[in-house]
């Protein structure tokens, strides 16, 4: 069986070709994240659907066999706005470091006890939904909020 792993980090993408549970073939290609004074921490997005296509290329360099099973691991907590239709990035891709939904969280402060018996999770800006929630509050409302890996899959 080959297997082609994905691993889209924060600051790279790597790739692994498996042949029965071997590695065969390896590839690395990197991203810039870009830290601010603010808190926010971002990536341009296309720069990492760019670092996927790369690392997935010269890891299947000199391969002819089929691909049986793909996998797709990544940075789960990072979000970004995208168009539905044209699947065009419509923000950067706020890193799960971000800070920026800082404030949006301590507005909420009463509710933390009913956000983790509900949710299981902290009142975080680390957390999807508060980044969700400063997108849509700062990007035109036709648009589609996820995570990453919905958007890579959706590319």
């Amino acid at each position: 069986m080959l297997i082609l792993a994905i691993d889209q980090g924060t600051s790279g993408t790597k790739a692994l070709l498996l042949h029965d549970g071997e590695i065969i073939a390896r590839a690395n290609a990197h991203v810039q994240v870009n830290h601010f004074p603010d808190g926010r921490v971002e990536c341009n997005p296309q720069e990492v659907w760019n670092s996927i296509k790369i690392a997935v290329v010269q890891a299947l360099e000199g391969n002819k066999l089929p691909i049986d099973a793909l996998s797709l691991a990544n940075q789960g907590e990072s979000v970004l706005a995208w168009n539905k239709k044209s699947l065009e990035p419509l923000s950067p891709v706020i890193i799960w470091q971000d800070s920026r939904a800082q404030s949006l969280c301590r507005a909420r402060d009463n509710f933390n006890d009913v956000i983790r018996s509900r949710t299981g999770l902290e009142n975080d800006p680390y957390f999807v939904a508060p980044k969700i929630r400063w997108l849509r509050d700062n990007f035109q409302s036709d648009c589609v909020i996820t995570t990453l890996d919905s958007w890579l899959i959706a590319k």
